[in-house]
């Protein structure tokens, strides 16, 4: 089965963090040895968590890697982030959602850049080379790389069992081990969903529910074959401090965007209260 367009949602950060002052860490006092995930030693020092979900399922063009690469994952995007941010990056589709752990989390180190907006990113004089910091830095970057190329090379899943949407925002919102809960500590989270929105597992198949029209939220919440099953997939309370920005770029399953599968998860996230705050939609108008 072959996607044409994806579907990216989007949890995006305020800006460069200016007015913020981060710590000056060493190498010694951040987690940079054995794979280390290069954040702070000090468990109190969290500032923002970017967690990137990307839905592989059904594979994805070189155009629309190429465009997730431009959109979230670019150098610039990885120099907007503040020193000890916390970048991680998940596949959707390839594995049970309880199962699923992310294939990128890393803070951010300081970059060593001179020219960088944030002062923590430049080396303290006489103690401290740049040289090392930039090393660091490029740690940071080869990981996103290698994530990059796993998103390339995933391999698409069966129909029957691909995209299960709602178990993996449920189980982000809950796994304490994927350092997201509104109990992990950060000052502010985003998340960025990247899928056609087209869950599709054995229980929701949407590429049978929605083949001319999907039902709306709530339509759906009170059938009595779904009522029970959306109340333990509903995701734990996200608590204060989460921003979701969504944008969909269409698919050949709602090429027209009149099947009402945007609407069904602007419904849902209400409902969830999964704070929402921008929408685009991305549409194949070169075509």
């Amino acid at each position: 089965m072959k996607k044409y367009l994806i579907l990216v949602f989007i949890i995006v950060s305020t800006g460069l963090h200016l007015e913020e002052s981060r710590p000056l860490l060493g190498i010694k006092e951040i987690n940079a040895f054995d794979n280390g995930d290069l954040c702070p030693n000090a468990s109190s020092d969290k500032f923002l968590h970017r967690f990137i979900l990307v839905d592989v399922s059904g594979g994805l063009r070189s155009d629309q890697i190429e465009l997730i690469k431009r959109l979230v994952l670019s150098k610039s995007q990885l120099e907007e982030l503040k020193p000890w941010d916390k970048l991680s990056i998940m596949l959707l589709g390839l594995n049970n959602p309880t199962e699923v752990r992310p294939i990128f989390s890393k803070c951010r180190p300081r970059s060593g850049n001179p020219r960088s907006p944030y002062k923590e990113d430049q080396p303290r004089r006489l103690y401290e080379n740049a040289a090392e910091l930039k090393a660091v830095y490029k740690i940071f970057e080869k990981g996103v790389e290698e994530a990059i190329n796993q998103i390339t090379n995933a391999v698409p899943t069966d129909d029957r069992v691909g995209s299960p949407l709602f178990g993996q925002i449920k189980e982000i919102s809950r796994l304490p081990d994927l350092d997201f809960t509104k109990s992990s500590g950060y000052e502010t989270r985003e998340l960025i969903i990247i899928s056609d929105l087209m869950q599709n597992t054995t229980k929701i198949p949407f590429y049978d529910l929605c083949k001319k029209k999907c039902q709306s939220w709530e339509k759906f919440k009170n059938n009595s074959r779904h009522r029970i099953w959306v109340k333990s997939a509903m995701p734990s309370d996200f608590g204060q401090g989460l921003a979701v920005d969504l944008i969909y770029l269409n698919t050949h399953r709602d090429k027209n965007l009149d099947k009402g599968v945007v609407e069904f998860w602007m419904e849902y996230m209400q409902e969830a209260k999964v704070p929402f705050r921008n929408f685009e939609i991305e549409s194949d108008f070169g075509r």
